[in-house]
């Protein structure tokens, strides 16, 4: 008993010892393959592909003539399906009334219709009359721009 109690508190401090080392070496070790990890990294950076791959990546530089794009929020971005077609709303050609003329007309009259079209919130498209087409089709409207006073009306 006595040759335990004097033992005991040296083994197991040994023991402690051993693996407090094992662990320090295993860090060590991690340690060496980092360093080996970043040495190989910064010599990637003597590269001129790469660098210009992670300026292009990182920085969104793009070479002369090129034009960069890029999506705000593209999990925001919600793909509308026709349920008769099945094809996206937003796939395939847009019919604009304007099948029989000519290609130049039909991307005139496209340029046209771009501007009188509004979009509400459930996908519809309404179309908006201009304000100055607006007044040319009725017949009913008075374009007389006089004050009101009856000293200019010539009405029979």
């Amino acid at each position: 008993m006595l040759a335990f109690v004097l033992l005991f508190p040296t083994v197991r401090a040994y023991f402690a010892q051993a693996a407090e080392l094992q662990s320090m070496r295993q860090q060590v070790e991690d340690a060496k393959a980092r360093n080996e990890e970043l040495r190989y990294e910064l010599g990637r950076w003597n590269d001129d592909a790469f660098v210009a791959a992670q300026a292009r990546e990182r920085l969104a530089y793009v070479y002369p003539g090129e034009v960069a794009l890029r999506v705000l929020d593209p999990e925001s971005v919600v793909e509308n399906v026709n349920p008769e077609t099945g094809k996206g709303v937003t796939e395939g050609p847009v019919d604009v009334g304007f099948a029989d003329a000519p290609w130049y007309a039909t991307m005139w009259n496209s340029f046209e219709v771009a501007g009188t079209v509004e979009v509400t919130e459930d996908g519809a498209a309404v179309t908006k009359v201009p304000a100055a087409d607006a007044d040319d089709d009725d017949p009913n409207t008075d374009t007389d721009t006089d004050s009101g006073d009856g000293a200019g009306d010539a009405t029979p």
